[in-house]
């Protein structure tokens, strides 16, 4: 047993991986946890704000291009599934949970980076975000309530972010890494559309503050190296590491 784990440990800290420049593609999903942040209730008779745990889910799909080992950029299309529930009393004492949801394809444009080129690596990325609404729900005790309108306009067309991610980079091979993340993103600007009203009421409360969406997932994924050529690899051998250059 021993001499097995001597050999798997040799095998791992002798190995040469290389940190490939060139084009990058990759694939992630997982869930997330999601909130729209604001304690005020949209309908101002409720009392008793309180969040409840939600949770959503999310893919995407990323190319991207390392400049050298410790540096890239790259573009995503992601797929987001997000939203809030949150628990009131009426003036009767009756609870209710208001449920809203949200579909969002978003586009972040990232700044990639790593440590240094090895079997793991530690990756941060960030960069700013747009996302564009596609689909939207808003029920009360599990019933969608009635508008003049759809749904969808109770939200901005689009919303502006801040995205990260940081986690850890796997690198069985030099052309295949897997990836285990946190991901997530927070909105710079109100999403609720605060001018729709109907028959010139308004919809949401006067001088309601602004709400906030916020993400905050567990991503895994797969990222293919496509072209570019060998930069630097580094081997650790008892301790000590010799960095090489490859052409």
């Amino acid at each position: 047993m021993k001499k097995t784990l001597f050999l798997l440990w040799f095998a791992i800290t002798t190995v040469h991986l290389m940190a490939q420049t060139g084009l990058h593609v990759g694939f992630a999903l997982g869930p997330q946890y999601t909130r729209m942040i604001n304690n005020e209730a949209i309908d101002p008779s409720a009392k008793g704000f309180s969040y409840k745990t939600t949770f959503g889910r999310a893919g995407l799909f990323k190319l991207g291009y390392n400049v050298v080992p410790p540096i890239g950029f790259y573009v995503a299309v992601a797929y987001s599934v997000q939203g809030q529930d949150y628990e009131t009393v009426d003036s009767l004492g009756k609870q209710s949970i208001t449920s809203r949801r949200a579909t969002y394809i978003k586009v972040p444009l990232m700044l990639h980076t790593t440590s240094t080129p090895g079997p793991v690596m530690f990756t941060m990325d960030i960069g700013p975000q747009i996302g564009m609404l596609r689909a939207a729900s808003y029920t009360v005790n599990g019933t969608p309530i009635v508008t003049a309108f759809p749904t969808t306009l109770l939200w901005k067309p689009t919303d502006v972010a801040i995205a990260w991610a940081i986690g850890a980079e796997f690198c069985p091979t030099s052309a295949v890494h897997f990836l285990i993340q946190h991901r997530g993103d927070y909105g710079l600007l109100d999403f609720e559309n605060k001018k729709v009203s109907t028959n010139g009421i308004p919809f949401y409360p006067t001088n309601r503050k602004r709400t906030n969406n916020l993400t905050l997932g567990l991503s895994v994924g797969v990222e293919f190296v496509i072209t570019g050529g060998h930069s630097k690899t580094t081997r650790h051998f008892k301790g000590k590491t010799w960095r090489n250059n490859w052409r």
